[in-house]
């Protein structure tokens, strides 16, 4: 099965991912996840695709899902972390992640591509242009992301292959390396 992914120039591209705390997972999925679906839409978000984490460079335990989102600006994100709706659904959020990093945006332009949900893909954040992995994605950080973990950096997404494995086997701090695969559409 494929996943369309489409990018906008005028949007911003946000990377988010976590690790939902055992035990918690209907809080996330049956609680949050509906009582902000609305708000999202409302703020301008678009969902592009979810993955699930197989592994990466991040601490022990680290991310187990993730998200690519898009957002108009920089702004409407903001306003959705401060509308006292979220604020009121974010304790059930807190409560069911162990692992939560998200607002980390990267400049987009219009393009169109096909994610097959049953291979896997590289998401590395780096500055190293040296990388011997073909992108299908290569977007820098906007200069106003709400977090700037990633400053001077780029996301690159590629399918997995054994530059990748060697990639994520001598990673150093200079380069996240996740090894995702995409999740099914939702019908």
């Amino acid at each position: 099965m494929t996943l369309q992914l489409t990018l906008k120039s005028n949007m911003t591209l946000e990377f988010a991912f976590g690790k939902v705390t055992p035990s918690k997972e209907m809080t996330l999925y049956s609680e949050y996840f509906p009582a902000i679906s609305p708000l999202i839409v409302e703020h301008g978000c678009q969902q592009l695709g979810s993955f699930v984490v197989l592994a990466s460079n991040q601490p022990k335990g680290g991310p187990e899902m993730g998200a690519l989102t898009q957002w108009p600006a920089v702004e409407n994100f903001n306003a959705f972390n401060s509308d006292s709706r979220f604020l009121e659904a974010k304790v059930l959020l807190d409560d069911a992640m162990e692992i939560y990093s998200n607002g980390h945006f990267f400049a987009t332009s219009d393009e169109d591509f096909e994610i097959r949900t049953d291979i896997d893909y590289a998401i590395v954040i780096s500055n190293d242009k040296s990388m011997s992995l073909t992108p299908l994605l290569n977007l820098p950080l906007e200069i106003n992301s709400p977090q700037q973990k990633y400053v001077d950096k780029s996301l690159l997404l590629s399918r997995w292959n054994e530059s990748a494995d060697k990639l994520l086997e001598n990673a150093s701090a200079q380069a996240d390396v996740f090894k995702v695969r995409f999740n099914q559409p939702a019908p």
